[in-house]
Formats: C-alpha cells, sequence, structure tokens
C-alpha cells in the first residue's frame, strides 16, 4: 500500500508492482492519462478499476482494449460508441461487440472485423447484419458453432453451411432439416470422427456409400444407419475395423457375433471383445488361433485351451526370430503344421503339447541331458506313428537338432537332406530319390541338378511347389505340365485315364530329350483347352488338325503322342472326332465301336509301354494302324 500522497513517479512505480496500488494514489493521480494507461498495461481487466474520469480518456481506453477487447465493458458510453475504440476492442477479441454502441453494432467494418476474430460475435451484430450472408459466412469460416446463433434464413443457406461444417463438424447439427439431407455437406462433414451422424436425415442414414465412409471414421456410426442398410456385412466390418467396441451392440453382436472375420477385426482393436463372440466360436480352434495371432492378449480373455496357446505363441515368436537362418523356414513350418493339426483335430492335443514342450531343445538345442533325451524319445515315437501328419512333424524335429545325415538316413528321411554333405547333394541318384518322396529338398540340390530333367520333374510331381526351384529353363514346361495335371485331375472316367496316358508319355519324352518341350508344352496346352469345356464344332476342328499334324510329323514320339490324343478325343468327343482325323467318310455301326474300343486300347498301351529306341516306336505306330 503507497500513502495517498505519494509522488506520480512513486505512483507508477507501486503499480508495476501491484496493480491494486492504483487505488491508493489520490483522485488526481487517478485521472492522470500515464497512470491510468500504466494500470490498464500492468492489468487487463485494470479499466474496471480506472476513475470514471479515466474511463471516458480515449487514449487510456485505446490502451486498454488493444490488451484485452471485453475492457470495452468498463468504458464511459461515449467510448463505447467511438468507431475507433469500437474497432481495435473487436480487433483484439470479437465478443466485444457485445459491449458496443447499437451504431458499432450496424457497422459493417465492425462487425465483420468483430466476427473474423469470434464467429460467435454474430450473436450481437444488428439484425441487418446477422442476416448478411457475408459476415455470416466470415463468421461460420471462424467457428463452424456460430451457426447455431444464426437465423433460420442463414442455417438454411448452403454457402455459410458448408464453410460452417467445414470448419466444426458439429456444427452441422444446427443446419436447416433440408441440407442436413445433403450429401455433399454429410460427406464434409464425415471428415471428422466427431460429426454428430445423429442429426443426419433420412436420406443420409439410408445412404449405403455415406454410411460406409462415415462409419470409417467412427465405427459408432452403424448405431445411426437406417435398418435397411444396418445389416450390411461391409459396413458392419468397416465400422468393427474402425472400432472394436461395436461389436458389443445387440443387434450387431446378435446377428454377427457367428462371422468370424467380424469378430477378428474388433479382437484386433481390443482382446477383451473376444468374450461377447457366440459360444461355438469359443471351442472353434481355427478361430482361436487366429485371434492369438491377431492380438496375442487374447490368451487372458479365452477359457478354452489357452496352455496350448500360450506354448504355440512361445514357439511361433521364437521361429519368427530364429537364428540360424538355413533352418528357419522348417522352424516356422513345424509350428504352423502343428496349428494346423490343432485346428483339424487330427492328433491328439497332448501330442501337439509335448512338441512345443520341446522349443528349448528343438530350436535352440539347449536344456539338460534328461530334457534331450526326452526329445528323442518323442521325436522316435512320432516317427513310428502310420500317420503321414504325425511323421512329418517327427521329420522336421529331427532335421531342426542337426543330426548328421547319411544316404541310409536320407532313404527313409529324405527331409533330411537340406543337411546332407556336399557329396550327397552332388549324388545324382541319392537327388533322385530324395525328390521322389520330397520335393521341395530340390531348393538344396546344386544347380545342375536343378537342371536336370528327370529329378525336375520327380521333384515336381512330388510337390508342384518344387517348381520354385527348378532351373529357369525348365520352367515354361513345367508350368504347362501342372496346369495340365490340375485339370486331369477333375475329370472321371476315361476321359481321366486317357489324359494320365498322354500325361505319362508327354513326361516319358521329356525325361527321354526326344522332343523339343516347346512341342511338348503345345500339346499340353491344346489337349488342356480342349478339355476345359464341352468342345464347340470349331474347337473339335481345331483339336482335330492339330492331332493330324502331329500324325504326320517326322518324329515318330510326336505321331505317338498324336495317336493318344486321338484315343483322348473319342473318350471327349466321341468317335466322330476319329473319322475326321483319318480321313474315313463312312464307318458302319459296328466298325464304330471297334474303332472306339481300338482307340481306347492302342492309346493305353501306347503309355504304358517303355519306349526305348525309335524302331519299338514304329512298331507300336503301326500296331496302332492296324487296330484303328
Amino acid at each position: 500500500m503507497i500513502p495517498e500522497q505519494s509522488t506520480k513517479e512513486e505512483v507508477l512505480a507501486a503499480i508495476k508492482v501491484e496493480p491494486v496500488n492504483y487505488m491508493n494514489a489520490n483522485i488526481l493521480l487517478q485521472n492522470d492519462r500515464e497512470v491510468a494507461t500504466a494500470l490498464v498495461m500492468s492489468d487487463k481487466w485494470g479499466l474496471l478499476c480506472a476513475s470514471e474520469q479515466a474511463k471516458k480518456n480515449k487514449d487510456v481506453v485505446l490502451a486498454a482494449v488493444k490488451r484485452n477487447g471485453c475492457a470495452l465493458k468498463f468504458a464511459d458510453k461515449s467510448l463505447q460508441e467511438d468507431d475507433e475504440v469500437v474497432l481495435a476492442a473487436v480487433s483484439q477479441n470479437g465478443f466485444a461487440l457485445e459491449f458496443a454502441g447499437e451504431n458499432q453494432k450496424d457497422n459493417d467494418e465492425i462487425v465483420l472485423k468483430a466476427v473474423q476474430n469470434k464467429g460467435g460475435a454474430i450473436e450481437f451484430a444488428s439484425r441487418r447484419l446477422a442476416l448478411c450472408e457475408d459476415i455470416c459466412l466470415a463468421a461460420a469460416k471462424q467457428d463452424g458453432l456460430s451457426l447455431g446463433l444464426m437465423f433460420q434464413l442463414l442455417r438454411d443457406n448452403r454457402k455459410v453451411v458448408v464453410a460452417a461444417v467445414s470448419q466444426n463438424s458439429s456444427a452441422f447439427q444446427y443446419a436447416s432439416p433440408t441440407l442436413r439431407n445433403d450429401p455433399e455437406i454429410a460427406r464434409i462433414g464425415m471428415k471428422d470422427p466427431l460429426f454428430p451422424m445423429f442429426y443426419a436425415g433420412d436420406a443420409i442414414k439410408k445412404n449405403y456409400e455415406l454410411m460406409l465412409k462415415a462409419v470409417k471414421i467412427n465405427g459408432k456410426n452403424i448405431l445411426f444407419a437406417d435398418p435397411e442398410i444396418e445389416k450390411r456385412r461391409k459396413l458392419v466390418l468397416a465400422a468393427v475395423q474402425q472400432n472394436g467396441e461395436v461389436i458389443h451392440y445387440e443387434q450387431i453382436k446378435r446377428q454377427f457375433g457367428e462371422d468370424k472375420e467380424i469378430v477378428l477385426a474388433a479382437i484386433k482393436s481390443n482382446a477383451k471383445n473376444i468374450r461377447c463372440v457366440d459360444y461355438l466360436l469359443r471351442d472353434d480352434r481355427a478361430f482361436l488361433l487366429d485371434a492369438v495371432n491377431t492380438n496375442p492378449e487374447v490368451i487372458d480373455h479365452v477359457s478354452y485351451h489357452r496352455i496350448f496357446l500360450k506354448n504355440y505363441l512361445l514357439f511361433r515368436n521364437d521361429a519368427l526370430s530364429y537364428p540360424f537362418l538355413d533352418l528357419k523356414d522348417l522352424a516356422i513350418e513345424l509350428v504352423e503344421k502343428i496349428a494346423a493339426l490343432f485346428a483339424n483335430r487330427t492328433i491328439a492335443l497332448e501330442i501337439l503339447n509335448d512338441i512345443l514342450d520341446k522349443r528349448i531343445v528343438l530350436l535352440y538345442s539347449n536344456g539338460t541331458d534328461s530334457q534331450k533325451n526326452d526329445c528323442m524319445v518323442l521325436i522316435q515315437t512320432l516317427l513310428g506313428e502310420p500317420t503321414p501328419e504325425v511323421k512329418s512333424l517327427g521329420h522336421m524335429m529331427l532335421s531342426l537338432m542337426r543330426l548328421e545325415i547319411n544316404r541310409s538316413t536320407l532313404v527313409t528321411y529324405p527331409g533330411f537332406f537340406e543337411f546332407a554333405d556336399d557329396e550327397l547333394k552332388n549324388n545324382r541318384d541319392c537327388v533322385l530319390e530324395v525328390v521322389k518322396n520330397a520335393g521341395l529338398q530340390l531348393k538344396f540340390a546344386p544347380p545342375n541338378l536343378k537342371a536336370d530333367k528327370k529329378i525336375a520333374l520327380a521333384a515336381v510331381k512330388n510337390n508342384p511347389a518344387a517348381m520354385a526351384h527348378i532351373d529357369v529353363s525348365l520352367a515354361p514346361f513345367f508350368e504347362s505340365y501342372l496346369t495340365f495335371r490340375a485339370k486331369q485331375q477333375e475329370l472321371t472316367g476315361e476321359v481321366k485315364e486317357h489324359a494320365g496316358n498322354l500325361l505319362k508319355q508327354v513326361e516319358t519324352f521329356f525325361e527321354q530329350g526326344k522332343l523339343d518341350s516347346a512341342d511338348l508344352i503345345k500339346v499340353l496346352d491344346k489337349t488342356r483347352a480342349f478339355m476345359a469345356n464341352k468342345p464347340s464344332e470349331q474347337q473339335t476342328k481345331d483339336y482335330t488338325s492339330f492331332i493330324q499334324a502331329a500324325l504326320k510329323s517326322p518324329s515318330s514320339a510326336m505321331q505317338i503322342l498324336g495317336y493318344l490324343m486321338m484315343a483322348l478325343a473319342v473318350a471327349v468327343a466321341g468317335v466322330s472326332i476319329a473319322l475326321g482325323v483319318t480321313g474315313v467318310s463312312m464307318v458302319p455301326a459296328v466298325g464304330t465301336a471297334a474303332l472306339a474300343v481300338g482307340l481306347f486300347a492302342t492309346g493305353a498301351a501306347l503309355a504304358l509301354k517303355s519306349l526305348k529306341d525309335e524302331k519299338e516306336n514304329k512298331e507300336l505306330i503301326q500296331q496302332f494302324q492296324l487296330t484303328s
């Protein structure tokens, strides 16, 4: 507190320390422009305490409102009606318009400046300016919620509403009913997760595309979808993917509680959401695996197979980070195999748990002698099982333990070829023997044996995925070969038999190199196309022409394939195709039947016969000609 008789300098210094000291100065100093200005500069609400004389001082008031526009409230009425003072006030805080004179509230420049600073200041504008589109547009751009303070006429003004919703999606609730049904305005608002979908018109809620966009921004918007589209699966899935809690909504849970994809999407968001799924899914092993793979925290919320799932996750995670890169794929394959067998319930759960329990020994070669011995005993047990699935588990486990592999071991366990020494890997007979039983082991053969036709064929026949490991020069043939074989396996009866005969002969010629791969590819591709659908007349003619060309080929091997193709064609299209190929114009009914039988019989003989030289080829061709 300062004495009343303090000097001006003392008062100014005191105000800087504590603005309230202004109140203790004598009235002359309180009225002093410099002292009053010091007060309002030290305290933004200082004008409230200023003397009446100071409140009439334009310089003092200007200083006050430039620091705090709403200080205009405490200015003398004459200055509340001063354009310069009011303009300065609303420039600092648009809401100061509330304290301006009526003329100033109707001043275009002042009101525009006010709403550009605070859109909500539109509430204090004169009726004329509150109905002005430009003023309202400026207010909406500054604060979308100011739309709620505008006249209904402006709430129905599309330009103003678009500006308001663009600035704040919540402004949508204040738009007119007509504009709340406007798709474009709704789209603008839906960019914001807080968009008030509740206020959208029926046209919006019935618009599937708009609602899909809405739930992708905020899954809870599914609650406002029209019942006609609410049940659309894609809409529900999008909603759950955005917010897993949506699965708890009764209408969603009731209809989609058994939909695995939708439930998994909910689980990804929050593991606890598994609690609300249908009872049947809780004991669905495949689903449980998908669930823990999607969100490992699910384990804490399941009541079935918790021990297996925990061990599975530990094994899977260790396999994915396995330090021995050459065995990493095998480790992953093992855990994936275990998961598949668990899901299919084809092997006792105890066996699978035992394997997973050997994780430390299998993946890190750690553990006590007793643990390692237990692991070997388990492997021996698995290898002694008649079920191929169980044996394969034993094979993979043994490979992971990096045991010494020799030729006799490979005879029994070809899957260990990966670990064989270079001498075995370069032994053609050994490699052929291995890939006949484990085609994917071709991956570990040397390049020259990957280019060996007989080895490559044996590998691909055993496992089509071995295609990935053959020499690139053989790839075109095997692409056609596998496509044909897949089609042949779909067939039935005599057609399947003759297609098989042709395929076997193609395999033989491929291995022996008696025909160029390009010719064999043509045979496979054209025959497959002929078998693909019930052949039309034109397709039959085209295939007939191809067979004729094969029969006229100077290559006896190609001729043999021609006869086999004819036998197949008869089985597919009837004896008429054989007449077209041979050029016979009329054959009695009995002769036609005999021709068909001859074609079938000879075709089978050709396929089963091992063709060793050109002389034997020609003899078989002559035999076919006599038969037909």
